[in-house]
């Protein structure tokens, strides 16, 4: 769900520690991990009170993902496209979900799309490391060309984002004349906070 008016985030995740004795060291207190929970807090403007109030009691699906200029740029993801031999000089960079890599797109003016593994640039996205960023680029879109951001790790492109199912606990507003009205909300997490995948291809 998308919070009208978002000024903040914040997400708690937690695993609770459950005590545990040593047969040789019993002065001293161990500990194991036990089951993990979460909570997220969304600070807001208020631009309606009608509809968060409502809201208060159910159950929603929560995504939180990492957005802007991250990282390098790249333009999108395909699936396994047939390579041609040679090299582009002016591509799009995009990632490759089954080899797992990027790789150049160029596009002719008919609108045919052609894929290669050399254009000038390739070093700054072949030679990946581990915790490395790239973000979405789009050049069409003036106001907002930067979108979700992308995590290089183990070989592979992770997307930036979590989702999971909440319950909506509570809604909070406070106002004063002269100023702004600041809403808050609280979700607690019901079930699993998981990793999002790629978005698939086109």
């Amino acid at each position: 769900m998308a919070i009208a008016a978002a000024k903040s985030c914040d997400i708690n995740v937690q695993a609770a520690e459950i005590p545990v004795s040593s047969p040789t060291d019993g002065q001293w207190e161990y500990t194991i991990m036990g089951r993990k929970k979460w909570s997220v807090s969304v600070g807001q403007l208020v631009t309606s009170i009608v509809v968060p109030f409502s809201m208060v009691g159910t159950a929603v699906t929560l995504s939180m993902e990492v957005d802007g200029n991250v990282g390098r740029p790249f333009n999108g993801f395909v699936d396994n496209p047939t390579l041609e031999s040679g090299s582009t000089t002016s591509p799009y960079i995009v990632w490759d979900k089954t080899r797992k890599k990027f790789i150049g797109q160029y596009i002719n003016r008919q609108g045919d799309r052609y894929y290669y593994e050399h254009w000038p640039t390739e070093l700054l996205y072949t030679n990946l490391t581990n915790y490395q960023h790239f973000c979405i680029y789009d050049e069409f879109d003036e106001d907002h060309p930067y979108g979700s951001v992308y995590t290089y790790y183990n070989g592979d492109l992770h997307a930036e984002k979590l989702t999971g199912q909440a319950n909506v606990v509570e809604w909070r507003a406070t106002g004063s004349v002269g100023n702004l009205c600041q809403g808050s909300f609280r979700f607690n997490g019901n079930g699993a906070l998981t990793p999002a995948s790629l978005p698939a291809t086109t």
